[in-house]
């Protein structure tokens, strides 16, 4: 027998083994997480992968324990892109971030196995704080903002600054404090008029930590810079062509008692001339808890905008009720663009306590998960080659033996 060909044969097996691929990819927004925050991540499935990611399909295990995840997970063009909440009292360590039951194609063969990755958590020393959603698909033909829910599940308070990657999103609140237990709500805009691009990112940084959200945009109109002309004065009799639009719409906001809030406005010249003499005014009983930074613009460049700032209850004496209305914008006392804004003052009972976080228990219920299923065909190939090694030295073994048996010729 040919025992060359026998060694080829196993090491053909060997390296057949070895070009196992995963069916999928993953990977993490962030290197590590502090317990009780928001993880991120997405994941890329090759063609072997022939099945359906659950919800349900997810945990973590770690030290012989396991606890269920349950990630919101969501679809968008060639990836999963999925989040979850952390629980606030985890150890640190390097955890299994697994899915279960994965069906893919291998070899011609239909497979199904557990996927492992590596997920390194810290245990908490400092302010955190939960985001929800994690990921903004918005569509500009139907809406222009979107609201992210902050959540500090930690003991202490949280200084939250967000800055954004592009200037066509933007918020009232860009910095403001979280205390332990408590929640907001924080909206954004987004300028279908400046919006350029469909993909962009909101940075939400507290405590040399943060987050990195990566917001989606459809339904883009993509603008042709017009030729300005020189600035003129307007009068009743120009003829002009263009708009003047405030580039958010509408603003809500929810306060207690003796609580005061501020924040901006954006209205934007469309017009190809320079405007004179721009107004704001206040319908409904706005005025009676609203105060602007300015009611009149004197001069607004064709194509620039202008903020106007707004302080709600400044003094912080407004009753409790409901106070509403428009912004307007005016411009030779017509109206161009007007905004909704309610305000709404709690009263002592409709002031929302803070339920606590729903504690999320480390449990031994489900069974130990097997060694990564990843690692088997490297197992097998290890296997197969310690055989061939072994034959082959006993082989070299016996036909040293059978010469050492023979008669020395004499000379």
């Amino acid at each position: 027998m040919n025992f060359r060909i026998l060694f080829l044969v196993f090491f053909v097996i060997l390296f057949c083994n070895f070009s196992f691929a995963a069916p999928l990819s993953l990977e993490f927004e962030k290197d590590s997480y502090f317990s009780g925050e928001t993880v991120q991540g997405k994941i890329f499935f090759d063609e072997s992968f022939n099945d359906v990611i659950r919800s349900n399909d997810f945990y973590i295990g770690f030290n012989e324990s396991t606890f269920n995840i349950y990630p919101v997970l969501i679809e968008f063009e060639n990836y999963t892109y999925f989040y979850f909440d952390l629980p606030v009292d985890l150890e640190n360590g390097s955890y299994d971030f697994v899915i279960e039951n994965v069906l893919y194609v291998n070899n011609n063969v239909l497979v199904e196995e557990d996927q492992f990755f590596n997920l390194d958590i810290i245990s908490l020393e400092g302010p955190v704080f939960t985001i929800s959603p994690a990921l903004i698909n918005i569509d500009l033909e139907t809406d222009n903002w979107f609201e992210i829910e902050l959540n500090n599940p930690s003991e202490e308070t949280a200084f939250v600054n967000i800055s954004f990657l592009d200037d066509f999103i933007f918020t009232n609140y860009d910095y403001f404090s979280l205390n332990s237990g408590y929640s907001k709500t924080v909206r954004f805009y987004v300028s279908s008029y400046f919006a350029n691009k469909s993909e962009s990112f909101i940075y939400m940084d507290y405590s040399n930590l943060s987050y990195s959200i990566p917001a989606f945009i459809e339904g883009l109109v993509i603008r042709e810079e017009e030729n300005v002309s020189e600035p003129i004065n307007i009068t009743n009799e120009t003829q002009i062509l263009g708009g003047l639009v405030f580039i958010q719409r509408g603003f809500d906001a929810d306060l207690k008692l003796g609580e005061s809030d501020s924040g901006f406005v954006k209205i934007f010249n469309d017009f190809n001339q320079d405007l004179n003499d721009i107004n704001f005014e206040l319908t409904g009983n706005l005025a009676e808890i609203l105060d602007l930074e300015f009611t009149n613009v004197e001069i607004l460049k064709a194509g620039k905008e202008v903020i106007n700032h707004f302080y709600v209850n400044e003094n912080k004496n407004g009753e409790s009720g409901v106070y509403e209305g428009n912004l307007e914008v005016k411009y030779n006392d017509e109206v161009y663009d007007s905004i909704s804004i309610m305000i709404n003052i709690l009263s002592e009972d409709e002031v929302p306590i803070n339920d606590s976080l729903p504690e999320i228990n480390i449990s031994d219920e489900r069974k130990e998960p097997d060694e990564p299923s990843s690692n088997k065909p490297l197992l097998f190939g290890i296997l197969a080659f310690v055989v061939v090694l072994a034959i082959l030295i006993l082989i070299k073994y016996k036909k040293s033996k059978k010469k050492s048996n023979l008669p020395f010729e004499k000379n």
